[in-house]
């Protein structure tokens, strides 16, 4: 870890307002949307969690080149 980054990530996640819940359904969803949308595992778990706690949009600092986030189209995602 760098300096500074245990005390970044502690502030980072106190900041945190809404957590979703896992459960068998999250995982069904993201399935799902790994199928139909082409995303791997993890970015369809991340999307499947936006859409649970009812996010407006999906900010993701991924690679915009190599990011497949862009291709769902069930949530806005930012690419910053």
């Amino acid at each position: 870890m760098w300096v500074g980054q245990l005390d970044f990530l502690n502030d980072f996640y106190s900041r945190v307002s809404v957590w979703a819940a896992t459960h068998e359904e999250l995982v069904e969803s993201a399935f799902e949307i790994a199928m139909t949308d082409g995303l791997n595992a993890m970015d369809a778990l991340h999307i499947a969690a936006a859409l649970q706690i009812g996010a407006d949009e999906f900010v993701t600092a991924e690679n915009p080149r190599k990011s497949r986030l862009a291709r769902t189209t069930r949530i806005p995602v930012r690419l910053i």
